[in-house]
């Protein structure tokens, strides 16, 4: 990619991604206790943290710090929320009510063979999964089986949809505040993705997209970034 006209440390470049294991540490202090052997915490355990704990919360916060810090340089700054990502649970599991959640009519679309082998292989292990759920857990966080099922994941989806959607707008509302309104990247509102039958077709990734953002950052800020810059994984 071709370098800008300016030095390495003209831009304050910032990537903040999710973050692995969620920083014992914050939860510790705040009186959680991990759930792991090795001192963290899973998945499970951080998708029922209270929104104010919640990583989108965490990701806005720091947004937000970093702009204010860096409203008066150039600066590239880019935030990558794991969610909606399975666990689907977290704080705005009812923010949809149940009963107006639409199931897509390929939730429990019947085996057929002109559907692609990887795929039927696919929801095999995922049903099996499923049913081992029903024991390990006390509701369907990964996959579903039934039309009921389906339906509770996507309601609980479509809530951290929205929990996301809060942290964009605040992050947003930061950028205007500071005078940067016309500053940011509107493509990064998406549409929330269809939802199939498939529990596959939620956990699909953006990871051209983060791709290129990590080769933007990496081609403004190079090896001799300002002290300040950071990454938040």
């Amino acid at each position: 990619m071709a370098r800008t006209g300016l030095s390495d440390a003209d831009f304050s470049t910032g990537f903040l991604q999710k973050i692995t294991g969620t920083t014992p540490d914050i939860l510790i202090s705040k009186g959680f206790a991990p759930d792991k052997p090795n001192g963290r915490f899973s998945e499970v355990a951080v998708s029922n943290l209270p929104i104010e704990l919640s990583r989108p919360k965490f990701l806005e916060k720091h947004a937000c710090d970093f702009i204010e810090k860096h409203q008066r340089d150039p600066f590239i700054l880019v935030v990558a929320f794991v969610e909606p990502h399975s666990p689907y649970n977290g704080p705005l599991n009812d923010v949809n009510p149940l009963d107006e959640v639409e199931l897509d009519a390929t939730a429990t679309l019947p085996e057929h063979e002109d559907i692609p082998l990887r795929y039927r292989l696919m929801r095999e292990w995922q049903q099996a999964e499923a049913l081992l759920d029903r024991e390990r857990l006390p509701i369907q966080l990964f996959f579903g089986i039934t039309p009921d099922e389906y339906r509770s994941i996507r309601q609980r989806y479509l809530g951290l949809v929205t929990l996301v959607d809060q942290s964009i707008g605040a992050i947003l509302g930061c950028l205007e505040r500071c005078g940067m309104s016309g500053a940011h990247d509107r493509g990064a509102h998406e549409r929330p993705r269809r939802q199939s039958g498939r529990a596959s077709s939620l956990r699909e990734r953006d990871d051209v997209r983060r791709s290129r953002a990590r080769s933007v950052a990496d081609s403004v800020a190079g090896p001799n970034a300002a002290e300040d810059d950071f990454t938040i994984q």
